[in-house]
C-alpha cells in the first residue's frame, strides 16, 4: 500500500503468521483441510467454502492503543461476519501514543493472547516481517547490512610527472562509506578543476569572496541568506564564458532545516540560475536537496547552457562543497539507468552523436593500489590532463516505513543474503517463543508489503557477483555510473542494462528468494505484494513467493493521481500466480491457488463510513475477473475499548471494515457470497489466449492493464496474462501448438509487445518454441541485450532474427511460417486471431446495448466455470455466447448457493448461446459440467414480442447528437455517495493525465465520434459536488469542479451555452467555467468499457437533453418537478432456486421456443395485482443512540428528512413494523415482498420467521412459504451508516480535542480532525461520559453542515406475486 513520509506516526509491525487449526495453504505443497471436512468437489466447496476461500482483513494495531478484552472482542466479530483470518499489523497514522511499547514483554503477551484466540476460533493469524509496512528493517540494521548507494568524488590533474594528491571523500552517510575502486581516464572536454573554471566565487549574506578551492574540495564554504526570509545563493563567475551541461555538489542546511517546498516528500528545492552579466538572471533548471540535516549529494542536468555567471539559490542557510562542473553532455537519463532513480519504463537508448565525447575504454586505467587508508594518492600520471574517480559505497539512510517509535530503523541491504539473514533472525528470535508451535505445523507465514523503499545500486560483493553473473569485470565501466559514456552509447548502454539485469536478479534471489528459503527452514509461508518503485522486476520477484497479493482501491482517487500504478496490481499478481503454478491441473479445494489483494483501500473522501456491501460489490467482482480470489480488507482498526462507537480509526485512512460499523453483524450475508466466489475462483486453472511477454528490464512498472498492452488484446472475449522471460526460458514449453507450463496453463499466442531487444538466450527459446509450433506476434528486434549479447557476436543474433522472422517488415510482409509455428506483424491482433480460427472465450450482448459486464474463465477438471459481473446499477438481460459445445449451462448463484440449470439456450458452430439476466451491479457463475439435453428452449415470447432468448442482441450503432452543439442542457437526479474529484490539481504526485472513475456520464471520443477539433462531455457527481469532463481523443480531461454539499436525491443540470458549462443544483447556479476551444457535443447514449467507460456508483435517473442552453428559471422549475422513477420488474425471469423454470409477473398468454421453432404454449393466469403496504409503520430504535424509543411514520420517508433530530440523525438499525392482509393463494404462486428503496441493509422477519439479509439489490424476498391467509406481521430491520449520526453530534459541545477543519477534503483530510489526546475513560475501558454525544471516534469526517445521507426503509414497499412453471 502506497502511503508515504507524511504518515509519521505510523507504524506496523511483526511477523505475516498465518495460524488456524484448520489450515490454509502451505509450504512445500502440503494439503489444508477443510473447516467443515474434506470437500469431495468443487461444487460442496462452493455450497460451504473451505477456510481458504474465506475473506480476510488487514488488522491495525493503532500505536500501543491495545487491550487484550479488545482483541477477544475483534477476532470474535471476525468469526461472526464470517472473515476466515486477518492480517496484523502495528500502525499509528496520527493516533496518540498508547501504553503497549513495541516488542515489550506486554506486547509479546498480546501476540500471545491473540495467537490463542485465534486458534480458538479457527481464523488464520498473519503479521508483516517488520515493523512498519514497507519493507524490511528495523532497529537491528547497523549501516554495513542496510540498502547501499554508489558515492564518488572527482579530481582532475595534469599528467606527465608524479602526482601526490588527496583524493576528496565521497559522500558519506551514517558514517559508513567504503572504497570500491579508483579509477583514472583522459579528462573529457569541459572537465577541469573548478578553480581553473572560476574566478570568483560570492555568496548571499557577505560582500566577501569565498574559497573556490574550499568549495571543490570536502572542506566547503557555508552561505547565509542576506537577511530573515530571503533566499540564499552560491554566485559563480567563470574565467570566461562556459557551456555546462551538468552540476553536481553535495549541501547540507546550516542551522533549522527550512520546510522547504521541492515537493511531497522532498527535500528544500534547489535552482540553478545563469546570467551573461552577472545582474539579470535567467532560470536553467531545479532540483532538491536531501531532507536530513547531514550532507545529501544533488546531480542536476539541463540543456547546455553558456554563461558568465551561475548562480544556485535555495531557501534557508546551506553549506556547499565537491562542487563540479560538467562541460560534457551525460548519457540522457542516467540517473534512471544506474538505479539512482527510479523509472526506465518510457526511457529510450540514448543515440549515437557525431563527435559525442566518450571515454576510450582502453585508456580507463584503475589505480585503485595507488590510493592509500587516508585517501592520499600517489601515482605517475602520464602526460595529458586526468580525470580521477574515487568510487565507493555508503548507506542509503531509507527507514522503514511508518513504524512505530521504537521500531524505526534502517532498512536492509536488498542484495545481500546476510543482510535479510540478520533481519529475519532479528525478527525470529523475538517471535518465534510466541508463534513457535504453531511453526512448527507449518500454519505461520510472513509478508512483505508493497515496496515503497526506493533504489538501491550497490552492495558490499556487488563486483563479484556481477562477475559470476555477467561473465565480466565491471570496474573499467565504473565511470558509466556518473553518467559518462564509455567506449560508446551502445557500449554504455549494453553495460547499463547488464547492470541493472544483475541487480534485479540479486533482488529476486538474495532478498524475496532468500525470503521465501528462510521461511521454508520455519515451515513459514512466503507472502509479498511484488510492485512498485524499486531495482526490480516485479513478475520475477513475485515468482519467488508462495503467495502473490496486488491491492486496489475503494471509490475515486483525489490524493493519489498515481492510482494507475495500483489499478494494474491485481492483474499483475494473478499473472504471476497463474505462470507459477506447481500442481498439474491448477487449484483444488484443499489445495486452492490463491491470488490475494489489500482490497477497498479508501482515502478519506471515499470512506469515512459510507461504505457498505452493495456499494462495494461491483468493485470487488470486477477485480474478481481481473483474476482476484482472496479479498483482505484493508482495513479494520482494533478497537481496545469495549463500546465506544466507532471508535478507534486508522487515522484518516478507510475503509471502515470494524466491528464497530454499523452494518457488521448483517456484513455476513455479504462476507458468504465473497466466499463462494473465492471458492470456485480458486480451483482449476485460468483460461487465456493470450501471453504478452513483459521485457528483461527491471526497475520499471510492469504493463499490465489492456489499454498499456501493444497492440492491446482484441475487443472483447479474448483474455490474458503476464509472461516474463524467466519464465519463458524455464518453464514454458510447446504441447499441442500452445505455449504451456506444468501444471497445465496453456496459451494460444505469445505476443512479445514493442521490445526492441532480446537476449540472446530468450532468442534462442523462441526459435524452438516457433519450430515446436508457437503463434508468435511481434516486431523483429533490432539488437541483443548486454554486453555478453555483443561479444557472443551480432552473427548469432542476426542468425536467430532471420528464422524466427524472416523477411517479415510489417507492411508489405506481415507473417512467416518456421517449422510447425507461425509469426505475425503488422497485422490487427484480430485478424490474427480470425486467421488462427480463435473464436472468442465469450461474447456478451445485451438488450441494453452498452451491458459493463466484466468476465473471467477457470476450468477445473472437465468443468468450464464462467464468472460475470455487471458494473452497472441497473438490471441486464443479456446473451452470452460461450466457446463451449454440447454442455448443459447451470447457474450457480453465490449468494444462495443455489445451482439452477439453464434451459433458455442454443448452439451454434461449437459455441453455446445462453439467456442470463443479472440485477442491478449483479454477478453469476456460468457452469458447464454435464451434457446438454437433445432438446432446448430458444425463447420465450408473448405475442410478437420476445421476452428472452437465447439469439445474441444486435450492436447498436454509438448513438450521436451531431446537431446539438456548445447550446444545451442535461438534466437529471442524482444521489451521490462518495466524494468526488473536484480539483486536478495538489495530488501526492505529479501525473501528465489526471483520471477519475464512477462517471455518472462518461463521455465517449470526441474526435472519433464527429472530427478533429470536437468534444463530448462527462459528469462526476458527488456529495461535494460535480466535475465536468471533456473528450476529444485519448482521455476526458477536468473542465470545471462546482463544490456543492448534496444530501440525497437531487436536481442536477449542466449547461453548456456558446461552449461554456455552467453546473447548476436544485435550480440554483453553482459555477459557471470556461471555454476549452472544442465544440461540445452532449456526452449521452452508450458508454463501452472497451473505450475505458465506468460507471456511477450512486444512484441516477436517465438524463434528459434539451437542445438549448435553459434560462435560469426554466432550470429551477425542472428542478420542482417530480423525481422520475423507473420500474425495473421484467414480465418474466429465470428462478433461481435450483430447479430449472420461469418466473411470471404478468398474467398472459405465452409461448416457449425450442430449437426446431416449435412453440409450446402457456398460460399465467390469477397474478394478483401489485399490493402497495400503505399507512402507518411504527419505527422502534435501540437504546442510547440518541433516537426517541419509538415513532409513527404516516408513510415512509427518509429518516434524514423526520423533523426529530433524534431521528434525522439516528445511525443504526431502526425497526419497522406493519401489519398485512393476504388472501388465498393458487397452486404454483409466489408471493414477494418488494421493499423499494432501502438506506442500506435490511433484515426481513414475517410472522416471526427470520429472512435473512438482503444486501443487494433488489430488495425483494420470497414470503410463500411463511406468509398466511389473514393478517401477516412484518418486520424490517433496516441499518443505515455512521455519517447522519456523527454530522449529528458536531451540534453539541466536544470534550476533546481535534486538530481543526474536520471533514475537510483533499491534503487536508489528512491532518484535519485528527485526535490531540485520548480521553482518560476510553484510555481506562470506562463507559462513555453522558455529554449528549453518542459518538466518540478518533478522527473527525464531518462537522454540523456536512450533507446528510439517505436512510432507513423509503420503499414503497409492495407485495408481488408472480406465477413459477418449471421447466423440463
Amino acid at each position: 500500500m502506497k502511503r508515504r513520509t507524511f504518515l509519521k506516526n505510523s507504524a506496523t509491525a511483526g511477523l505475516v503468521a498465518v495460524i488456524t487449526p484448520s489450515g490454509i495453504i502451505q509450504v512445500k505443497s502440503k494439503q489444508a483441510a477443510l473447516a467443515s471436512g474434506a470437500a469431495d468437489s468443487f461444487e460442496d466447496a462452493f455450497v460451504n467454502p473451505p477456510m481458504s476461500a474465506r475473506a480476510q482483513c488487514w488488522w491495525h494495531w493503532m500505536n500501543g492503543n491495545v487491550t487484550a478484552d479488545g482483541i477477544t472482542r475483534d477476532l470474535e466479530a471476525m468469526k461472526q461476519i464470517g472473515l476466515g483470518g486477518f492480517q496484523n499489523f502495528d500502525a499509528g497514522t496520527g493516533i496518540p501514543k498508547g501504553p503497549v511499547v513495541y516488542l515489550s514483554p506486554e506486547w509479546l503477551s498480546l501476540k500471545q493472547h491473540t495467537i490463542k484466540e485465534a486458534e480458538r476460533l479457527g481464523l488464520e493469524f498473519t503479521m508483516h516481517n517488520c515493523p512498519g509496512w514497507s519493507s524490511s528493517g528495523g532497529p537491528w540494521i547497523t549501516p554495513e547490512m542496510a540498502m547501499q548507494q554508489v558515492t564518488w568524488s572527482e579530481a582532475f590533474v595534469a599528467g606527465g610527472k608524479d602526482i601526490t594528491v588527496t583524493l576528496p571523500k565521497p559522500l558519506t552517510k551514517l558514517d559508513y562509506y567504503r572504497d570500491v575502486a579508483v579509477i583514472a581516464f583522459p579528462s573529457l572536454p569541459g572537465e577541469a578543476p573548478l578553480q581553473t573554471l572560476v574566478s570568483k566565487a560570492t555568496g548571499s549574506g557577505s560582500a566577501e569572496a569565498v574559497s573556490v578551492e574550499q568549495l571543490a574540495g570536502s572542506q566547503g564554504v557555508a552561505v547565509q541568506p542576506a537577511a530573515d526570509g530571503k533566499t540564499t545563493y552560491l554566485q559563480l563567475e567563470f574565467t570566461q564564458p562556459y557551456e555546462a551541461h551538468s552540476i553536481a555538489f553535495l549541501s547540507k542546511p546550516m542551522g533549522a532545516a527550512p520546510s522547504g517546498g521541492g515537493g511531497f516528500g522532498g527535500g528544500p528545492p534547489l535552482t540553478l540560475e545563469a546570467s551573461d552579466d552577472g545582474t539579470q538572471f535567467r532560470k536553467v533548471a531545479t532540483g532538491s536537496a536531501g531532507r536530513a540535516a547531514d550532507d545529501s549529494l544533488s546531480l542536476i542536468e539541463f540543456p547546455a547552457t553558456k554563461a558568465k555567471f551561475f548562480r544556485i539559490t535555495s531557501p534557508g542557510a546551506r553549506q556547499y562543497s565537491q562542487v563540479r562542473f560538467s562541460g560534457t553532455a551525460r548519457l540522457d537519463n542516467w540517473l534512471r539507468k544506474t538505479n539512482n532513480a527510479f523509472g526506465v519504463m518510457g526511457v529510450s537508448e540514448s543515440k549515437e552523436v557525431a563527435g559525442q565525447a566518450a571515454i576510450r575504454l582502453e585508456s580507463i586505467v584503475d589505480i585503485s593500489r595507488q590510493m592509500g587508508s587516508d585517501g592520499v594518492l600517489t601515482w605517475k600520471a602520464p602526460a595529458g590532463n586526468w580525470t580521477i574517480l574515487r568510487i565507493g559505497y555508503t548507506p542509503k539512510g531509507e527507514l522503514n516505513r511508518s513504524a512505530p517509535d521504537t521500531g524505526v530503523g534502517l532498512e536492509c541491504d536488498k542484495y545481500s543474503q546476510s543482510a535479510i539473514d540478520s533481519h529475519f533472525k532479528k525478527m525470529m528470535e523475538n517471535l518465534l517463543p510466541t508463534l513457535g508451535s504453531l511453526a512448527k505445523k507449518g500454519k505461520v507465514g510472513l509478508l512483505i508489503d508493497s515496496y515503497e523503499v526506493g533504489m538501491q545500486n550497490w552492495t558490499a560483493q556487488f563486483p563479484q557477483e556481477f562477475q559470476k553473473r555477467s561473465g565480466y569485470s565491471l570496474i573499467a565501466y565504473l565511470p558509466t555510473l556518473t553518467g559518462r559514456i564509455v567506449g560508446n552509447v551502445d557500449t554504455t548502454e549494453r553495460f547499463l542494462w547488464d547492470f541493472r539485469r544483475v541487480q534485479s536478479d540479486l533482488m529476486a534471489d538474495n532478498y524475496y528468494g532468500r525470503f521465501r528459503e528462510l521461511c521454508h527452514q520455519q515451515n513459514i509461508v512466503a507472502y509479498a505484494e511484488p510492485y512498485d518503485r524499486g531495482p526490480m522486476e516485479e513478475m520475477q520477484i513475485g515468482a519467488r513467493v508462495d503467495v502473490n497479493m496486488g491491492e486496489f482501491w475503494n471509490g475515486l482517487s483525489s490524493l493519489f493521481q498515481n492510482n494507475w500504478t495500483m489499478r494494474r496490481t491485481t492483474k499483475l499478481a494473478a499473472s504471476i500466480a497463474h505462470i507459477n503454478g506447481q500442481k498439474a491441473g491448477g487449484g483444488t479445494p484443499d489445495n486452492p491457488q490463491v491470488v490475494g489483494a489489500e482490497s477497498f483501500t479508501g482515502e478519506p473522501e471515499s470512506s469515512r463510513w459510507q461504505e457498505y456491501p452493495f456499494a462495494m460489490k461491483a468493485t470487488g467482482d470486477k477485480m474478481f475477473t481481473q483474476g482476484l480470489n482472496k479479498i483482505i480488507f484493508h482495513r479494520y482498526a482494533h478497537q481496545p475499548h469495549p463500546t465506544a462507537l466507532p471508535g478507534m480509526t486508522m487515522g484518516p485512512w478507510g475503509i471502515h471494515f470494524d466491528r464497530t460499523t454499523t452494518w457488521w453483524n448483517q456484513g455476513r450475508a455479504w462476507l458468504d457470497y465473497l466466499a463462494r466466489c473465492q471458492s470456485l475462483l480458486q480451483q482449476g486453472l485460468f483460461v487465456a489466449d493470450l501471453a504478452y511477454f513483459t521485457g528483461e528490464e527491471g526497475n520499471e512498472y510492469t504493463k499490465a492493464l489492456p489499454e498499456e498492452l501493444t497492440p492491446a488484446p482484441s475487443g472483447e472475449g479474448y483474455d490474458y496474462d503476464l509472461i516474463n522471460g524467466e519464465t519463458l526460458v524455464k518453464r514454458a514449453k510447446i504441447s499441442n501448438g500452445k505455449l504451456t507450463l506444468p501444471d497445465g496453463m496453456s496459451y494460444r499466442i505469445l505476443v512479445l509487445q514493442d521490445h526492441k531487444a532480446l537476449s540472446l538466450d530468450l532468442l534462442r527459446k523462441l526459435r524452438d518454441f516457433v519450430k515446436d509450433g508457437l503463434m508468435l506476434v511481434g516486431a523483429k528486434p533490432t539488437k541483443s541485450l548486454g554486453l555478453r549479447g555483443r561479444a557472443a557476436g551480432e552473427t548469432e543474433f542476426q542468425q536467430l532474427t532471420t528464422e524466427i522472422w524472416g523477411s517479415i517488415n510489417g507492411t508489405t510482409v506481415t507473417e512467416n511460417r518456421s517449422g510447425k509455428g507461425r509469426v505475425f506483424w503488422g497485422q490487427p491482433i484480430q485478424i490474427i486471431l480470425t486467421t488462427l480460427a480463435i473464436k472468442p472465450d465469450v461474447v456478451i450482448t445485451s438488450r441494453s446495448g452498452d451491458a459493463p459486464v466484466t468476465y473471467i474463465h477457470r476450468q477445473i477438471g472437465s468443468a468450464d466455470v464462467y464468472f460475470l459481473a455487471n458494473q452497472r446499477r441497473t438490471a441486464e438481460e443479456l446473451v452470452c455466447t460461450f466457446r463451449v459445445n454440447g454442455k448443459q449451462p447451470e447457474l450457480w448463484d453465490a449468494n444462495t448457493g443455489q445451482r439452477t440449470p439453464l434451459r433458455i439456450f442454443d448452439t451454434q458452430a461449437n459455441q453455446t448461446q445462453v439467456s442470463i439476466q443479472l440485477e442491478p451491479a449483479g454477478s453469476a457463475f456460468v457452469v458447464f459440467r454435464s451434457p446438454a439435453p437433445a432438446r432446448r428452449w430458444q425463447a420465450v415470447v408473448r405475442g410478437k414480442e420476445t421476452l428472452l432468448t437465447a439469439k445474441p442482441f444486435p450492436i447498436p450503432a454509438q448513438k450521436g447528437y451531431k446537431d446539438v452543439t456548445n447550446n444545451f442542457t442535461i438534466s437529471l437526479w442524482a444521489k451521490p455517495e462518495l466524494n468526488v474529484m473536484l480539483a486536478p490539481n495538489g495530488f501526492l504526485e505529479h501525473v501528465k493525465e489526471p483520471w477519475t472513475d464512477y462517471y455518472a456520464i462518461y463521455p465517449p471520443s470526441g474526435v472519433e465520434l464527429y472530427g478533429a477539433g470536437h468534444a463530448v462531455c462527462g459528469l462526476c457527481i458527488g456529495r461535494n459536488g460535480v466535475a465536468v469532463w471533456e473528450r476529444t481523443s485519448g482521455k476526458p480531461v477536468f473542465k470545471l469542479g462546482a463544490t456543492t454539499p448534496i444530501s440525497g436525491w437531487s436536481h442536477v443540470a449542466l449547461v453548456y451555452k456558446e461552449g461554456v458549462p455552467s453546473v447548476y443544483m436544485n435550480g440554483k447556479l453553482i459555477q459557471t467555467g470556461k471555454s476549452g476551444g472544442s465544440i461540445v457535443h452532449p456526452g449521452l447514449g452508450q458508454a463501452y468499457l472497451s473505450d475505458g467507460a465506468s460507471f456511477y456508483n450512486g444512484d441516477m435517473t436517465d438524463p434528459q437533453l434539451l437542445t438549448e442552453a435553459l434560462s435560469d428559471d426554466r432550470i429551477q422549475q425542472l428542478a420542482t418537478q417530480v423525481r422520475p422513477t423507473t420500474a425495473t420488474l421484467p414480465v418474466v425471469e429465470m428462478a433461481r432456486d435450483g430447479k430449472p423454470a420461469l418466473l411470471f409477473w404478468q398474467n398472459g398468454q405465452y409461448a416457449l421456443r425450442d430449437q426446431t421453432g416449435r412453440d409450446t404454449a402457456l398460460t399465467v393466469s390469477r397474478i394478483n395485482q401489485p399490493m402497495e403496504l400503505t399507512g402507518d409503520w411504527q419505527v422502534s430504535f435501540p437504546p442510547d443512540m440518541g433516537a426517541p424509543e419509538r415513532i409513527t411514520l404516516p408513510k415512509l420517508i427518509p429518516l434524514n428528512t423526520h423533523t426529530q433530530d433524534g431521528v434525522t440523525h439516528f445511525s443504526g438499525t431502526a425497526t419497522y413494523t406493519k401489519t398485512f392482509t393476504v388472501s388465498a393463494q393458487s397452486s404454483g404462486k409466489r408471493v414477494f415482498v418488494d421493499l423499494g428503496r432501502v438506506e442500506v441493509l435490511a433484515s426481513v422477519t414475517v410472522n416471526g420467521k427470520d429472512l435473512g439479509t438482503l444486501w443487494k439489490r433488489p430488495y425483494q424476498i420470497d414470503i410463500t412459504d411463511v406468509v398466511k391467509t389473514g393478517t401477516n406481521t412484518l418486520e424490517v430491520r433496516v441499518t443505515n451508516l455512521w455519517p447522519n449520526r456523527l454530522i449529528g453530534d458536531e451540534y453539541l459541545p466536544d470534550p476533546d480535542k481535534y486538530t481543526p477543519g474536520g471533514g475537510a477534503g483533499g491534503f487536508a483530510s489528512l491532518s484535519n480532525g485528527a485526535i490531540v489526546e485520548l480521553p482518560t475513560w476510553y484510555k481506562e475501558g470506562k463507559p462513555k461520559p453522558a455529554d449528549g454525544r453518542v459518538t466518540f471516534t478518533t478522527w473527525k469526517h464531518y462537522n454540523k453542515d456536512s450533507p446528510l445521507l439517505d436512510s432507513g426503509l423509503i420503499g414503497p414497499v409492495v407485495l408481488r406475486t408472480a406465477e413459477l412453471k418449471l421447466l423440463t
